[in-house]
């Protein structure tokens, strides 16, 4: 089955995860209301913001409110950059339909899995979550980016989590044993400007901070740049919480 457009003027881009709603027509809400549940690309036709499609979201009710249609789109997932739209977008805001092989180029390139598959049916948080994170292991070849060693308690990491702002992308995780995981998500440790290892020694343990590969720095087997502002973001984070700066 082919998927839904939403094309709209979308303005500023909601909250990740957060619902919306956004105006159709009369039309869309009669042909498109058996299709509650399921995922639509969101698509913005400007003029004020750049066009293209700009998040994922999934179909919740549609609703009219003195005559104008509304269709409720909820756990919206923002893309890093619009994509440029494929052939001719409508003039005015309605709900459309892509073919199965745009949408799955869509959805490869705003989250990096490689061989997108037609199986995003039900959240797209929670199943793209899932494949992103596979795809992270397998890129990393279980090896924990923080030690060097391959583990089998290994955890795909955010670098910066999609609730603080991330992007749902391969390249803003990390591949990292339990321990690590753990505290890199509380920010006792953080990855330097040339992706060396930077460690609070006061809030670590000895025997953790000796874990570190001898290189010093992440362990990357993937030739995937990082997310640059992800990697920002969490120095910035490290430096307030363990040393209480601005």
């Amino acid at each position: 089955m082919s998927k839904l457009v939403v094309y709209t003027q979308v303005g500023e881009m909601p909250e990740p995860g957060s619902p919306h709603a956004f105006t159709c027509t009369l039309d869309d809400e009669v042909n498109f209301s058996h299709r509650l549940g399921e995922l639509a690309i969101l698509a913005e036709l400007g003029p004020t913001f750049a066009e293209g499609y700009v998040a994922l979201g999934e179909v919740d009710f549609f609703s009219n409110e003195g005559g104008q249609s509304y269709v409720h789109l909820k756990n919206i997932s923002p893309f890093v950059e619009p994509i440029p739209f494929r052939g001719h977008a409508p003039a005015e805001p309605k709900i459309d339909q892509i073919a199965d092989d745009l949408y799955e180029e869509i959805i490869s390139k705003v989250t990096g899995i490689k061989d997108a598959q037609d199986a995003f049916r039900a959240s797209f948080v929670s199943e793209t979550l899932d494949r992103v994170l596979a795809q992270v292991e397998r890129d990393q070849r279980g090896v924990c980016s923080f030690s060097g060693i391959v583990t089998d308690n290994g955890v795909a990491t955010f670098i910066r989590p999609v609730k603080d702002g991330g992007t749902l992308h391969v390249n803003n995780l990390l591949f990292l044993d339990g321990e690590a995981s753990e505290l890199f998500r509380s920010f006792y440790w953080t990855i330097g400007p040339d992706m060396q290892i930077v460690v609070d020694l006061f809030a670590a343990t000895p025997d953790f901070a000796a874990t570190v590969n001898p290189k010093g720095k992440l362990v990357l087997k993937s030739l995937l740049a990082l997310d640059q502002a992800a990697l920002s973001w969490h120095r910035q984070q490290f430096v307030t919480k363990r040393f209480g700066a601005a």
